[in-house]
């Protein structure tokens, strides 16, 4: 194939995007959040050229009630838009929205055509995701976990009673495939304690479920995805010890066949209309790219792609791909990928000017560690340079727009975000003593400079946390967003060594963290002493997801303020 054609600037860019594709790929709704508002849109691909239809937005710090003029077709303007919302468009211009609200989860259906939106119901649960129908009966299908020890699957259909259980199941459910066309045969993937992750059939109109496809007692057998015409299936296994992704016809005449070319990292993304190509996402470290595989001939062939991050959606119409695609300095937008490997974004007109985003490279530390880095060799010199920990646990750093390292870098903020890369191959964020490991690696590589900053959110929050009492002297700052703490929590004690200024967050409707941890901490961290170090703690108005990922562009200026040291708003903030 030949080099893809750069990606254009585009309106749909923005610092955080989220997509959701309809059943047959031809709608895919967005919700788009910038510093300055959040809006959900749904795109076209029916006419020749895509279109947004602007369902909802609200500028942050708008009243619902202010409404301007110069947008007459936007429907239900200034109702807020969750930023991690998961939409499901339906193909006939309505979208289904899935808010988490902690442990409920709230349905709604969003009409272009309908005065006000119609909330389907609330269910407790957590964990929950959106399932499109293959049916037009039912609207979709929600999987969340209703306790600990159980997995519920509910059917969503406009009349009443709008949210209906179906099967309720004994563990924590993932993926989800449908084996039929008629929305009763739901292929699930089922993780119970003391046993392997199998494969089961849940019959949803018995209300029962079954197992459905494990290959030995002790491995981990998943099925990833199921094209009905065609009925090949494509799965995953741990059976001989190592990790394969395989596929078979489900027509009874022939087994599992687990081919040579297909890696442990890749994805399952979707199928042709006609079941002869298989579009893969392949995972390697930070970055991935996209393959085309087809089963009858066993041909793998990569597609050509600027280096970045793809989404874990995508629709694939004989050899044209449309999927969603980021990079460091490349915020979130829709790419489609021709046959001729040329590569667009929309819209197909370029959108304003904006000025540059920062570059990054791709940097081997050693001792197994992969790392972001902006500020290209000036990180050796910077004055500020900040060690960036991830805040989900075991996640790692993917080579994709992060708004907070584009805002420090702006302002002259080195930035290092590592990931870890295990024995086993597997990649992750380093442990407590790999970011101790890693701190005293930058401190030789920086003489005389200032040590490391360290930053991180919820799981990473605590970490650093960790690190900067257990090792006093080595970071100079250390800036901590709705870490992770537990309710007879020691950091106070480990913190007591701490020589290093800290900046705390906390959001005041933090439904994973609450609230009165981070104020004990604080009143410890605090002291009765006026010659320790410096303690800054802030209370925002937000749940615990906002703030441990520094969602808002308020919150994002007062991490930069405190990194490059002072508290006055830091301008480039976007």
């Amino acid at each position: 194939m030949s080099a893809p054609a750069p990606i254009r600037p585009a309106t749909l860019a923005v610092s955080r995007s989220h997509f959701g594709f309809s059943p047959d790929g031809r709608e895919i709704a967005c919700v788009r959040t910038s510093s300055e508002a959040s809006t959900l849109e749904l795109w076209s691909f029916a006419a020749r050229s895509a279109r947004p239809h602007t369902l909802r937005t609200r500028r942050f710090g708008q009243l619902p009630s202010k409404a301007r003029a110069s947008e007459p077709d936007l429907v239900h303007h200034g109702k807020a838009v969750d930023p991690y919302a998961q939409l499901l468009p339906l193909g006939d211009g309505r979208v289904l929205v899935l808010t988490d609200r902690g442990e409920l989860a709230e349905l709604e259906l969003i009409d272009p055509l309908a005065p006000r939106t119609h909330i389907l119901g609330q269910v407790r649960g957590a964990s929950g995701y959106l399932l499109p129908s293959p049916s037009a009966a039912q609207l979709g299908f929600l999987v969340a976990r209703e306790d600990p020890e159980q997995t519920a699957v509910w059917r969503l259909t406009d009349g009443p009673p709008g949210v209906e259980p179906l099967v309720r199941l004994p563990g924590a459910v993932s993926g989800g495939v449908w084996l039929d066309t008629d929305a009763d045969l739901l292929a699930l993937n089922l993780s119970r304690p003391g046993h392997a992750v199998e494969g089961v059939l849940a019959d949803l109109r018995r209300g029962s479920w079954q197992p459905l496809f494990s290959l030995s007692p002790g491995s981990d057998d998943q099925i990833l995805l199921h094209h009905q015409r065609s009925k090949l299936l494509l799965v995953r296994s741990t059976s001989t010890g190592a990790d394969r992704v395989g596929w078979v016809l489900l027509d009874g005449a022939g087994s599992v066949r687990f081919p040579d070319r297909l890696c442990p990292t890749h994805i399952p993304l979707t199928v042709d209309d006609g079941g002869q190509r298989v579009l893969l996402r392949r995972e390697s470290g930070a970055l991935s790219a996209l393959d085309l595989y087809s089963p009858r001939d066993d041909k793998l062939t990569a597609l050509t792609l600027p280096p970045g991050r793809t989404g874990d959606q995508a629709h694939l119409n004989g050899r044209t791909v449309r999927v969603p695609f980021s990079s460091p300095a490349r915020p979130s937008t829709l790419v489609t990928v021709s046959p001729n490997g040329s590569c667009s974004a929309l819209p197909d007109e370029p959108g304003p000017e904006q000025p540059p985003w920062a570059s990054a490279d791709l940097l081997r530390l050693g001792g197994g560690i992969e790392a972001i880095v902006y500020g290209g060799a000036k990180w050796r010199s910077c004055e500020h340079l900040v060690l960036a920990l991830h805040h989900t646990e075991g996640a790692l750093w993917h080579w994709e727009f992060h708004p907070l390292f584009q805002d420090l870098a702006a302002v002259g903020v080195a930035v290092i975000a590592p990931n870890h890369r295990a024995e086993d191959g597997k990649w992750g964020g380093p442990d407590l003593a790999g970011v101790i490991s890693l701190g005293h690696h930058l401190r030789s590589q920086r003489p005389g400079l200032p040590g490391p900053i360290l930053l991180g959110g919820g799981h990473g929050g605590r970490l650093g946390l960790q690190a900067a009492g257990s090792t006093p002297g080595l970071w100079s700052a250390c800036v901590a967003m709705a870490p992770l703490l537990t309710e007879d929590d020691d950091l106070g004690r480990i913190m007591a060594a701490n020589t290093a200024p800290v900046l705390l967050i906390h959001g005041s409707r933090d439904e994973t963290v609450p609230v009165g941890r981070a104020r004990m901490l604080r009143r410890n961290l605090a002291g009765p002493s006026v010659t320790g170090p410096s303690m800054r703690y802030f209370e925002v108005d937000a749940g615990h997801d906002a703030v441990a990922a520094v969602d808002r562009g308020t919150l994002r200026e007062k991490v930069v303020a405190f990194c490059r040291g002072g508290l006055a708003p830091s301008p480039g903030v976007r």
